[in-house]
């Protein structure tokens, strides 16, 4: 039986939210932005925006600095490797290459001419299926093979009808299907059903790259005489 799930819970439930995701394309390519200039890219309140970032904040996803009367956030992006290092074995042996699209914001509102993954009309299902430890146990397993609702219960300390509801999720994301073998129902692994999450983690690589390049001229720059 499983004794722990992710212990990163809370960077999984940040991604959730589709607007949050958002955020963090915007915070990365202004390299920093204030609450008042990330507000005037949603149809939401200020406060509903403090809110969001938030969220971020606690998830370890971007940092807050005072500048003035404002605070402005800029990405922490080492964070969202939990996110790779989770989705990269579920990752298909090949899939074609990320689409791009520009982020629009409300009609009237000043455009970022930069380019960001492209989300399929299901994505935010998706990201909402994975952000729960339970569920996200339930793919890797799933990945091994298919598997019983008894068989994935065994491996959690919780009901067989709420192992069956966190599948019902997964199901309704369109990352298993379920099919009936005599008296069990099978559920399968629908790995290309995860590209949003791919997709969308891939544009980060380049921070990440430029951190630990960062990190290694700062290394290079302690150990020179």
């Amino acid at each position: 039986m499983s004794t722990t799930l992710s212990s990163e819970p809370d960077v999984f439930h940040a991604v959730s939210h589709t607007a949050r995701r958002q955020m963090l394309d915007l915070i990365a390519r202004a390299q920093g932005c204030s609450v008042n200039v990330l507000a005037g890219h949603f149809a939401m309140s200020r406060p509903a925006v403090s809110q969001h970032l938030r969220i971020l904040l606690d998830a370890g996803l971007v940092t807050e600095q005072r500048q003035g009367r404002e605070r402005h956030y800029r990405l922490a992006p080492e964070r969202l490797s939990l996110v790779r290092d989770w989705a990269a074995p579920l990752k298909p042996p090949s899939q074609a290459p990320a689409q791009t699209h520009v982020f629009l914001p409300p009609k009237g509102k000043q455009s970022l001419t930069h380019s960001v993954p492209s989300r399929p009309v299901n994505a935010t299902d998706v990201f909402e299926a994975i952000s729960h430890g339970a569920r996200r146990e339930m793919l890797d397993l799933l990945a091994a093979g298919d598997c019983s609702v008894n068989t994935l219960a065994a491996h959690f300390a919780m009901s067989r009808p709420a192992v069956s509801q966190h599948l019902r999720v997964l199901r309704t994301a369109g990352l298993v299907t379920e099919q009936r073998h005599g008296r069990e129902r099978l559920y399968h692994l629908l790995p290309n059903s995860l590209s949003p999450v791919h997709e969308w983690i891939t544009y980060y690589e380049q921070f990440w790259d430029h951190h630990l390049l960062r990190l290694q001229q700062y290394l290079n720059h302690r150990s020179s005489p």
